[in-house]
């Protein structure tokens, strides 16, 4: 019973003003005015806003593809470095 209810308590979060306006489409705007300082250096908190997008935006936000893009290219080449020497055979 007690996992039940910790299941619930992660599940049932309240909607967040983020949520709302990422509902609305404003999140992005909103964030530009009056919190462009904490979103550019606080990770956590941009971490926190990605998931509030990608969760509750009814459109495609470019900077979150663009983010995923980035990180798929490094990992993509971090692996191509990495097996190089398999790949790349000489004679």
């Amino acid at each position: 019973m007690k996992l039940f209810h910790e299941i619930i308590r992660k599940k049932a979060k309240p909607r967040t003003y983020f949520d709302e306006l990422a509902q609305l489409g404003l999140l992005d705007e909103y964030l530009k005015k009056f919190l462009k300082d904490d979103y550019k250096s606080d990770e956590i908190f941009k971490d926190e806003i990605f998931e509030t997008l990608i969760l509750n935006s009814r459109e495609v936000v470019p900077e979150i593809e663009i983010f995923f893009l980035e990180q798929l290219c490094k990992t993509l080449s971090y692996f191509l470095e990495y097996t190089k020497q398999w790949r790349i055979q000489e004679p």
